[in-house]
């Protein structure tokens, strides 16, 4: 929910949104991403468990537990060919195995082949895992497809399946959003919450679509208990800081930008927030220097650059500057032809 980006990007990155692709069904992670381990972890039980079951493999290679546990060592090391090598040899041998196709799906989804991603998740409900994970994985990959209706659908089979679990209100919450049902979207959220208070995101995604609705004092409590929730949580942070600026409590908005940058300098978003903080106490110099912070940040995410751009060539006006205006008007133009959008915004 960077507000720069809108409140679902790619954090489709939604870390809690669901369950880890090569453990147990019922544990598998979010089909957005991909469980991180220490460089000490990495360099020691799973390469242990690799060789270990590597032996067991060349003794029985139709072992499918072995092949299972194998692939789950490879992708906590983000060797996933290599897993998906295993599931393929799996399913060599036993081509209706649900439960292989689920967690190759999952792979697929985290390097973002969503087509493949879906197709799997069908083909692994079709043999019969139809579990509300599996649903609610395919409902992601639908969603970050842009096919709303079918990922509209698959969250509610996987509401129906699991009734009390509070992350698929949350995922149909999403959808809700997107279709700009922002009502059912906080009312979805809500019931995530009292099926599950103890998950930050939720708050923090209901503060958002109330900061949206005009609420900006009730969203401000949603942000305070994602905040108390989780004290790392970079996006809580950077959004309360820009429903403290709405509400011209400066000093309180400026300290939560300033967390959010100790949490990942790396982010930039709350330098974006900065710059607009900055103008709205009338300071343009300062906002200069935050976008440039900003977009010193932006990588590959030519969409915001292109934000960030438009709002500093005002603030080169508001300035004076002229000529620097002008400059940043010429990459503007390269990026909007990049994104196939040749005019002004």
């Amino acid at each position: 929910m960077n507000t720069g980006k809108g409140l679902f990007h790619l954090l489709i990155v939604i870390a809690c949104a669901c369950l880890s692709a090569c453990q147990a069904h019922a544990d598998r992670q979010s089909a957005a991403t991909r469980p991180e381990k220490s460089a000490e972890e990495l360099s020691t039980n799973h390469v242990r468990s690799i060789e270990q079951l590597s032996e067991i493999l060349l003794k029985e290679p139709h072992n499918r537990d072995a092949l299972l546990e194998r692939a789950q060592q490879f992708c906590a090391l983000g060797h996933l060919d290599d897993a998906v090598d295993d599931y393929k040899a799996l399913l060599a041998f036993e081509p209706h195995d649900s439960y292989a196709l689920a967690c190759w799906a999952d792979v697929e989804s985290w390097q973002y082949n969503l087509e493949r991603a879906t197709d799997l998740y069908t083909e692994a409900l079709l043999y019969g895992s139809c579990n509300s994970i599996t649903y609610n994985n395919r409902g992601l990959a639908q969603l970050k497809r842009g096919r709303l209706l079918n990922a509209e659908d698959d969250f509610l089979n996987a509401i129906l399946l699991d009734p009390k679990a509070g992350i698929y209100r949350l995922n149909f919450a999403r959808v809700e959003y997107e279709k700009g049902n922002l009502i059912a979207s906080v009312v979805s959220l809500s019931e995530s919450i009292l099926l599950d208070p103890t998950n930050p995101m939720a708050y923090n995604n209901r503060a958002y679509i109330r900061e949206k609705l005009g609420d900006v004092k009730g969203a401000i409590v949603d942000y305070d208990r994602a905040c108390e929730m989780d004290s790392q949580y970079y996006d809580a942070f950077v959004n309360r800081g820009r429903a403290y600026r709405e509400l011209k409590r400066w000093e309180l908005a400026n300290h939560d930008f300033d967390r959010a940058i100790a949490i990942d300098s790396r982010e930039p978003d709350a330098y974006f927030e900065r710059a607009t903080l900055s103008q709205a106490q009338n300071n343009s110099q300062d906002a200069v220097k935050a976008c440039d912070d900003a977009l010193a940040r932006c990588g590959f995410d030519s969409a915001y650059k292109l934000e960030i751009l438009e709002y500093r060539i005002e603030l080169y006006r508001a300035l004076g500057q002229e000529q620097n205006a002008r400059n940043d008007e010429v990459e503007a133009g390269v990026l909007r032809i990049e994104l196939g959008n040749p005019g002004p915004h």
